[in-house]
């Protein structure tokens, strides 16, 4: 999968947009982030703690978190190894919880 076969299914849902950041291309539920291309290369899917850990869980070879993002609910995926069913459950859940005020997580998963 390319970033773009990723961005074609996003905008099928509506109300999302996409906008120029200040490290690349972001996407937006009426204005409330989805999902970001970091630097051109790393691909930032914001979504509720519940569905990271159980998305991690399922899906450890295609996604991963980084240190700089252990407090911040977002979660990262391998554009390369996703497929277009687990993209789709990635867009939507990230779609479902745009418009949730940002809740940072202290310290490990319980």
């Amino acid at each position: 999968m390319t970033y773009d076969d990723f961005v074609n299914i996003a905008l099928t849902l509506p109300g999302t947009a996409e906008a120029m950041g200040t490290s690349g291309p972001s996407f937006s539920r009426d204005g409330q982030s989805m999902f970001w291309l970091k630097k051109g290369v790393l691909l930032c899917i914001k979504m509720s703690w519940d569905e990271i850990d159980d998305k991690l869980d399922r899906y450890p070879d295609v996604l991963y978190t980084t240190p700089h993002f252990n407090d911040y609910p977002a979660l990262h995926a391998n554009l390369e190894l996703l497929s277009p069913e687990l993209a789709r459950e990635l867009i939507q859940a990230s779609w479902d919880d745009a418009p949730a005020k940002v809740k940072f997580r202290r310290g490990p998963k319980s």
